[in-house]
C-alpha cells in the first residue's frame, strides 16, 4: 500500500512513481522462463488505484496476488524457477554463492 506526496516539477506525483516501480518487482517474483515463453507470466495481481476529485491518484494497493507454486519446487529441464530467484544469486559473491 502506498499514498500521498506532492507533485513533481514534471507533474508526475511521488505516488506515480512509487506505483510503477513496484511493477519490476512483482514481475520479478511472478515472471519464469517457460518452454514456449523467455518471460512467461506465473502469477496473477490486482492492483487497486485510488484517485481524489481533481483525478490525481492519491494512493495503491495490491490487494490479490496469486502464484503458480508448484514452480518453486519442480519446473520441466527446458523451463527455469522465478526470475527472482536468479536476480537474487546474481547479486552474491563467490564465497556466498558456493555457501549455498
Amino acid at each position: 500500500s502506498v499514498t500521498g506526496g506532492a507533485m513533481t516539477e514534471s507533474g508526475e506525483s511521488p505516488i506515480q512513481k512509487k506505483i510503477l516501480d513496484t511493477n519490476p518487482v512483482l514481475e520479478a517474483f511472478g515472471n519464469a522462463k517457460t518452454i514456449h515463453n523467455r518471460n512467461s507470466s506465473r502469477f496473477g495481481k490486482f492492483v487497486r488505484i485510488q484517485f481524489n476529485a481533481g483525478g490525481a491518484i492519491t494512493g495503491a494497493y495490491t490487494s490479490q496476488y496469486l502464484l503458480e507454486k508448484s514452480r518453486i519446487c519442480q519446473h520441466t529441464a527446458q523451463e527455469r524457477n522465478y526470475h527472482v530467484f536468479y536476480l537474487m544469486n546474481a547479486g552474491l559473491s563467490a564465497d556466498e554463492r558456493a555457501a549455498c
